[in-house]
């Protein structure tokens, strides 16, 4: 196990590679390492804690382990030099500002097993153009695509709820919602200038 903040703050660590007798990175493991550039993570790894790689703004490479089920809160938060992350099949959940600020994230396809977005997930991703979103995705959570560059998008027919500001201030011209949508947040479409 890698314990709660174990490396909080340090400014020379470039390339981590983590054994694979590590089961658990705890939260804030890796918080605001902002010399780090590529993390390895062996497939021993279940558990990652929420915030374990917030703010390290130099970060532009790290694979996740097909057994995490959730990326937790904050995970990637103001990681803003993170072009891509393949998110693994087993996660059902991504929760509240998971990628938040994570500014040159381009494309992002939520895989299948994946029920809800949380709050802001990815709120702020300016770069974030193209998203593919899992046909089982229920929940979209508030501000969850928010400021993004999102221009086409359709849910998936089982989408219940769309949050607050979930798609603000986006590109966004083109939405199909299906019929069995219950809830439409406030201002959800707010600011989509090229929303027909």
């Amino acid at each position: 196990k890698i314990g709660e903040n174990a490396f909080d703050g340090n400014e020379e660590i470039i390339n981590v590679t983590i054994p694979d007798s590590v089961k658990t990175i705890d939260l804030y493991a890796f918080y605001n390492c902002t010399s780090l550039e590529t993390v390895s993570i062996p497939e021993s790894v279940t558990s990652i804690g929420e915030g374990a790689f917030a703010n390290c703004t130099a970060l532009n490479t790290i694979n996740l382990p097909s057994k995490i089920k959730t990326i937790s809160y904050g995970l990637f938060a103001s990681c803003s030099n993170l072009t891509k992350i393949e998110i693994p099949s087993k996660v059902t959940s991504i929760d509240g500002y998971a990628f938040y600020a994570c500014t040159s994230l381009k494309d992002v396809n939520i895989p299948e097993g994946v029920t809800s977005i949380g709050e802001a997930a990815f709120y702020y991703c300016v770069g974030l153009e193209n998203l593919e979103l899992s046909k089982n995705v229920t929940e979209i959570g508030d501000y969850a695509f928010a400021r993004t560059k999102i221009e086409k998008l359709f849910f998936p027919n089982g989408i219940k709820k769309i949050g607050k500001y979930a798609f603000k201030d986006t590109p966004i011209s083109e939405v199909f919602i299906p019929s069995g949508c219950e809830v439409i947040g406030e201002g959800a479409f707010s600011g989509c200038e090229k929303l027909k």
